[in-house]
């Protein structure tokens, strides 16, 4: 019995801390792999293949931090410091700051581009879509 209810708050948990990519509808792509996503929020590509300007919102609810700390192995804060010394030497722009799960997607729905990564979420407003995170880990 004790491993039965184990396995049962083990499994709640993984679903919890499941990742997920919600972007604004105009991003050109239909599913992300782990790595892509990675270089994205670490600067290392800022446009996707079309040309088109990458827009990074940094999520800085505890639950978004643990999911993208999933993907990438670094929190928000830890980010945003990698990112102020692109910004600095004049080959990035900040990314977008939201301070709750419910802010960054508003944000995404309104800015063309935009991208976040999240904790697991049912739905988003119209005008977002979650893209599948496919295949590749770390």
């Amino acid at each position: 019995m004790r491993y039965l209810i184990l396995l049962l708050l083990l499994s709640f948990q993984m679903s919890l801390s499941a990742a997920v990519v919600v972007a604004h509808n105009d991003v050109p792509v239909s599913n992300l792999d782990e790595s892509k996503i990675r270089d994205f929020l670490l600067g290392r590509t800022t446009a996707f293949a079309n040309g088109q300007t990458v827009v990074i919102v940094l999520c800085m609810d505890s639950a978004a931090d643990d999911a993208m700390k999933k993907i990438v192995d670094r929190s928000a804060n830890l980010l945003l410091r990698g990112w102020k010394r692109l910004v600095f030497s004049g080959s990035g722009a900040m990314p977008l700051q939201a301070a709750t799960i419910q802010d960054a997607i508003a944000l995404v729905a309104r800015t063309p581009g935009a991208i976040t990564i999240l904790p697991l979420v049912e739905s988003v407003p119209q005008t977002c879509r979650i893209i599948p995170l496919g295949g590749a880990g770390k």
